[in-house]
């Protein structure tokens, strides 16, 4: 069997959230900081003013209003979705689609209807819950 090209990242592994309410305030954001080889780089929020207020408290360096941006800057290796689960999948399709690995968590639901095109069920993604698209996932 072929063997998929094992990938190597850089470090620190430069990390943005994208959601920065509640949860990431205490368990997520934290923990990305304080995690060796890990970098909080960037946070995005719609609400402009509550993400600066997010990054300010907390040492992050860039923010953003608009996920996509997040997504796409090229300092941002690995996203974080910290956004309410019915939007999970619709930013985690678009991490996998532009080639970074992705962390979300609660996956199964909204993950259940066939990916898009040219997007792999192995693209890079680290869940916080069981994942059918995980190796070690296994139904029974």
């Amino acid at each position: 069997p072929h063997m998929p090209k094992k990938t190597t990242y850089p470090t620190p592994l430069r990390w943005g959230i994208i959601g920065s309410g509640d949860v990431t305030e205490v368990k997520s954001g934290p923990a990305y900081q304080k995690t060796e080889g890990f970098e909080l780089k960037a946070v995005m929020r719609r609400n402009e003013a509550k993400v600066k207020d997010y990054a300010r408290r907390h040492g992050v360096e860039k923010t953003y209003t608009d996920g996509d941006a997040l997504i796409n800057d090229p300092d941002i290796d690995a996203v974080y979705i910290a956004t309410p689960p019915d939007t999970h999948r619709y930013y985690a399709v678009k991490v996998a689609a532009a080639g970074k690995p992705c962390c979300v968590e609660k996956p199964l639901s909204p993950f259940t209807r066939p990916l898009p095109s040219g997007i792999s069920p192995c693209s890079p993604l680290i869940t916080g819950a069981p994942c059918p698209v995980s190796p070690r996932w296994k139904a029974g």
